[in-house]
């Protein structure tokens, strides 16, 4: 079996498809799950979900904690947000222009004397490489107006 190439095409489906339940953030981070759940969530066998486990947990998008299960990693953006702005928009795209994820409607909070915006971001939607994270700011009164760009990489070991 291991010679048609089955295991690891279910190994790499069943990758994906976590990660796409995390874009969509049916798994969301510092939720716990365990592997049945995961089953459940990817559709594909136990197996193929243990021969991830690894991968992921090296990769730092899980943590396995005994007796409770695994739980999501995440990562957390915090930007100054301007005064002038009720609501804001943050579009974040590889250097390549490929769409990762748009949170709408977020709203700013104070963080010490300054204003800030929190975005959760599952470590897993974010492979090795380089982003942009496009911040837009939506006016009381209407168009969304862009804030700034800020640009990061991400690495793995």
């Amino acid at each position: 079996m291991e010679d048609s190439g089955e295991p690891v095409r279910l190994r790499e489906q069943a990758y994906a498809s976590f990660t796409r339940h995390l874009l969509a953030r049916d798994l969301l981070p510092g939720q716990f799950v365990s592997q049945r759940e995961l089953v459940a969530f990817t559709g594909l066998p136990l197996g193929a979900i243990r021969e991830i486990v690894p991968r992921l947990e090296a990769e730092g998008l899980l943590t396995t904690i005994p007796q409770r299960g695994m739980q999501i990693a995440h990562i957390d953006v915090q930007l100054e947000a301007r005064d002038d702005y009720p609501y804001f928009r943050a579009e974040l795209r590889t250097r390549g222009g490929q769409e990762i994820l748009t949170r709408s409607s977020l709203t700013r909070h104070r963080a010490g004397p300054a204003y800030a915006i929190s975005l959760d971001v599952p470590v897993t939607a974010l492979a090795a490489g380089e982003y942009e994270l496009a911040l837009k700011g939506i006016p009381a009164g209407g168009s969304v107006e862009d804030i700034g760009f800020y640009y990061f990489r991400v690495q793995k070991q």
